[in-house]
């Protein structure tokens, strides 16, 4: 009793410990320290399918097939084994893959909201937005309680140029979501843009203000936050927007051309 105790602590602490890395975007570390557990646990499959996905996310692609591999054999009908598979068949860009893997989880469960969702992440790749929303539509009727799937579904809608919906969408994530700062940034930076499409100049400042206080090191928000400083003729604070976006980024060169007139240029940042 006592050594199951001392193992559950373990297992704790290590979870902890995985949970600050993959923050990092240190999975190969994830991968290692989830190997190491396997050595004692080897017939674990929450740590084996855990070690899958580390493996993936840290482009060890070979490793996480070969992990699949057995995870099929062990778990044929584990919708979480075929979503995993499917996120490394998107990681490789193989997307057509992917939606196999995908459509394979949903047949196992249909009611299952997360699979839908990570069907609709692979229509957005292969831009068939309309059938993106329509996945992310029926994962919000399953469980609209998670705020990722909103924020996707308002890709899908600024993609189809639907900026009023994408914004309702933005909309939702940040008043669903209340943990991840980095990705509340991101919307704010994504309804800014929104905003900026629409020529909602002071609205699109005000989500740029917001993205910084979140993601000071942004420089694609100070560019955007120029952008639409520039466009309300403050050609003052548009200036310093860009030499801070340059300063931050100096592979944004093409600023310095453009501050004269005020223009867009063509940076990427998501949708620009």
């Amino acid at each position: 009793m006592e050594d199951d105790n001392r193992q559950d602590e373990v297992s704790v602490l290590l979870k902890l410990k995985c949970r600050e890395l993959a923050k990092e975007n240190r999975w190969s570390e994830v991968a290692d320290t989830i190997g190491d557990i396997l050595t004692r646990r080897p017939n674990d499959f929450g740590w084996r399918c855990s070690f899958a996905r580390a493996l993936a996310a840290a482009n060890r692609f070979d490793e996480a097939h070969a992990e699949y591999e057995t995870l099929l054999r062990l778990g044929p009908e584990r919708i979480d084994v075929h979503l995993g598979l499917g996120d490394l068949f998107k990681y490789e860009e193989s997307f057509a893959r992917a939606l196999d893997c995908y459509n394979r989880a949903i047949a196992i469960d249909p009611d299952h909201g997360r699979s839908y969702w990570h069907r609709g992440t692979a229509y957005i790749e292969l831009e068939r937005y309309t059938d993106a929303i329509n996945d992310f539509n029926r994962a919000i009727d399953i469980d609209p309680e998670w705020a990722l799937q909103y924020s996707d579904r308002g890709e899908a809608r600024f993609e189809l140029r639907d900026y009023r919906g994408a914004i309702s969408d933005y909309d939702a994530f940040l008043r669903t979501d209340r943990r991840n700062s980095r990705s509340r940034a991101g919307v704010y930076g994504a309804r800014g843009i929104a905003y900026l499409r629409l020529k909602e100049y002071h609205k699109a400042i005000e989500d740029f203000n917001e993205e910084l206080l979140l993601d000071p090191g942004s420089a694609f928000a100070y560019l955007d936050r120029g952008r639409a400083y520039a466009r309300l003729g403050n050609h003052e604070k548009a200036t310093e927007d860009y030499n801070k976006a340059v300063e931050l980024d100096p592979t944004l060169t093409q600023v310095e051309k453009e501050i004269p007139r005020g223009q867009a240029w063509g940076m990427k940042r998501g949708h620009h």
